[in-house]
């Protein structure tokens, strides 16, 4: 909610179509809905399965709307969308996919719109090994590879996308006291 908050100071003229890729549940669509109340929202994600949920919790919500799709397929039309919204998905994807979903985004964006999106900068990819088979994997299929800064920033560039800013919600910083340092910490 406060990412969403901190989002919309930066977008001076309010969106009218907004797409929530990997939209799950419908949470951050509850957020936006209430944002951005005359917009149409469109939740997207893998497979109608995963977006009955959503449509339950929405379904007597007449702008909000449900489309199968993932990042390399977007189910809209070129130039159609005024922000693209993707959190706590591109982390969750492989290399492929994660790369060349920015053209995707770009390709739906109209002139001037907006792409909200989260990743985990700099964080270590984590991987487990099955006792019974020896086969190794990430646990979740989180995080396959790293992802830093730069690595966002060029992607933007090359797809024709600006960088507003980068937004970090958690404090990472070591409190200069040891009490709490190790309170933090633990």
């Amino acid at each position: 909610k406060d990412f969403l908050a901190w989002a919309d100071s930066k977008i001076h003229n309010k969106p009218s179509s907004i797409a929530d890729i990997g939209c799950g549940n419908g949470n951050l669509i509850d957020c936006i809905s209430k944002l951005y109340p005359n917009a149409l929202i469109y939740g997207v994600d893998l497979a109608e399965e995963v977006l009955e949920p959503a449509k339950s919790r929405f379904s007597k919500a007449d702008k909000i709307t449900f489309r199968v799709g993932s990042l390399e397929r977007l189910p809209f039309p070129d130039n159609s969308l005024d922000l693209v919204t993707c959190t706590e998905v591109l982390e969750h994807t492989f290399h492929k996919t994660f790369t060349s979903s920015f053209s995707e985004v770009r390709r739906v964006l109209k002139v001037g719109g907006h792409y909200l999106a989260s990743v985990p900068f700099n964080e270590k990819p984590a991987f487990v090994c099955c006792p019974e088979c020896g086969s190794v994997f990430t646990p979740y299929q989180h995080m396959i590879f790293e992802i830093s800064r730069d690595d966002i920033s060029e992607l933007l560039l090359k797809n024709g996308l600006e960088i507003a800013t980068f937004y970090q919600s958690l404090d990472r910083s070591e409190p200069s006291n040891l009490i709490k340092r190790v309170a933090k910490s633990t």
